[in-house]
């Protein structure tokens, strides 16, 4: 079995693969963990909007709950609580998606805006009619979930090959059966794509249109304490999150019409209006 990209994804699709007794190689376009993953908010939630999200949300849960027994190591899981803040306009959506995550097993409930202020004296809650509260929400780090899952997949006999990305699919008789990389063709029972957007590009070789694309979002730290769960704001367009005792992680959406310097965009003066919001 191949997995081609290194991030979390990657490496649980690697791990679960590997402790099932499957024969797995990893293609990495870099070192496990660094790209996109590591610039992930790492927010552990079952509200989603589809709700096959919602139930692989509430199955995975529980492997960041006992991650220390299950994979081994510190994948810097933090039982925060998790607060999804909407405006009236989506109030009756939220309640039903709060009855969805109920369904799959998860915990949750909507709260009045002024009982989450008071269990969280850091949410600012100017212009929220509705929010959703999982008890059970949090973060964790996305890196540092990713290296562990990675050396439990080693340790069961995968191979992963960094610094080596996947550069086509081998296809014969309309399937794939290998991947083609600098150090030559690996023939595979199948592919598993984990690679992010980087995927769609594959997938167009074989006929297959993902239909995704980057998403940019600013991301910064605050150096003030809050005490607040991790939360995503729909009012503001914004995530954040504690930082283990270090300020409070956020990012904020950047505009599509937003141009790159070099990998950095530049900082607005609107992108900080909407942090500080």
């Amino acid at each position: 079995m191949a997995v081609v990209g290194g991030g979390v994804i990657g490496a649980a699709v690697a791990w679960h693969l590997a402790r099932r007794g499957h024969d797995v190689v990893v293609f990495d376009q870099r070192r496990g963990g660094v790209a996109a993953t590591a610039q992930s908010g790492g927010l552990l939630r079952l509200h989603h909007t589809a709700d096959c999200d919602i139930a692989l949300a509430a199955r995975a849960l529980p492997t960041f709950q006992r991650f220390g027994e299950l994979v081994g190591g510190d994948c810097g899981h933090r039982p925060t609580g998790f607060a999804l803040l909407v405006g009236a306009e989506h109030g009756e959506a939220l309640r039903h998606n709060v009855d969805k995550v109920r369904a799959a097993g998860g915990k949750a409930e909507v709260a009045e805006p002024d009982a989450l202020a008071a269990r969280y004296p850091g949410l600012r809650l100017d212009g929220v009619a509705a929010a959703a509260h999982e008890p059970d929400g949090g973060y964790a780090d996305p890196a540092a979930t990713a290296r562990p899952l990675f050396d439990a997949a080693r340790a069961r006999g995968a191979r992963v090959l960094d610094d080596v990305p996947a550069e086509h699919l081998l296809v014969r008789d309309d399937r794939v059966v290998g991947v083609r990389c600098a150090i030559g063709e690996v023939d595979v029972d199948a592919v598993v794509l984990a690679a992010g957007v980087w995927s769609a590009g594959l997938a167009e070789e074989v006929g297959v249109d993902l239909r995704i694309g980057p998403r940019w979002i600013a991301i910064a730290l605050a150096h003030a304490e809050a005490d607040v769960p991790a939360c995503i704001d729909d009012t503001t367009g914004n995530h954040f999150r504690p930082n283990g005792g270090q300020g409070v992680y956020f990012g904020v959406d950047l505009d599509p019409g937003d141009e790159p310097v070099g990998t950095y965009f530049p900082v607005r003066p609107e992108l900080v209006t909407a942090a500080r919001a």
